[in-house]
């Protein structure tokens, strides 16, 4: 009888936390009467009401390992709910920032595409001109929150720190989903003086351009 209320108790802090639905809850506690009916069994066939351990344990762990399935299924199930959520609506792909934000008049739009089975639903590519990238990095920087630029072996990136920025029409394809920004440059150039080499150029004003992204995603 203490064993059926410490399950109990454990159980429904489990439900409280968000860890097991009552769905789940209901499906060991039938469990949970299946062992105790056990017990009893075991007790008039028996006469008395202690029983094997081994047979104990052996009896929880498929309680257990029930719960654990159905709980799987129930994470399956709202994934799949999940990536429904856009299947009715038109997912926007061109000139991101000039539609759903603000774009600097160096930035060009490059191109955009539809990424599958990724939380990367849309990708729209950017580039400027290295002589106007610290322009560019600023406006990055303060308007949407992203990290400065710091050089890393072979080039430029903003290090994982991404901008973002959020629109109502987001929220029609996911309720998660927003854009992050984020900005890079290769320093690789060709040396001229060795037609066959390629050297590392560190004044970024004389690279041919730097590459923004901005990419709507489901977090």
């Amino acid at each position: 009888m203490l064993l059926g209320v410490g399950l109990s108790c454990f159980l429904h802090c489990w439900l409280a936390g968000g860890l097991l639905s009552e769905t789940d809850i209901e499906l060991f506690s039938g469990v949970s009467h299946c062992i105790y009916g056990f017990v009893l069994l075991h007790h008039k066939l028996v006469g008395e009401m202690s029983i094997n351990k081994n047979i104990l344990i052996v009896l929880l762990t498929l309680s257990f390992g029930i719960v654990a399935q159905n709980c799987t299924k129930t994470v399956d199930n709202s994934s799949d709910k999940v990536r429904l959520e856009n299947k009715d609506f038109k997912i926007p792909c061109g000139d991101l920032l000039s539609v759903y934000a603000e774009k600097p008049k160096e930035l060009r739009f490059i191109k955009c595409e539809k990424i599958k089975d990724s939380q990367t639903i849309v990708r729209a590519t950017y580039q400027v001109a290295g002589t106007k990238s610290k322009v560019i990095e600023d406006f990055l920087v303060k308007t949407y929150g992203m990290g400065k630029l710091k050089w890393t072996c072979c080039g430029w990136d903003n290090a994982g720190k991404y901008g973002v920025f959020e629109y109502s029409e987001f929220k029609k394809i996911n309720r998660e989903c927003l854009a992050l920004i984020s900005m890079y440059a290769s320093a690789e150039v060709q040396d001229k003086s060795k037609q066959s080499k390629v050297r590392l150029e560190t004044d970024r004003n004389k690279i041919a351009f730097f590459t923004v992204i901005v990419e709507l995603v489901i977090i």
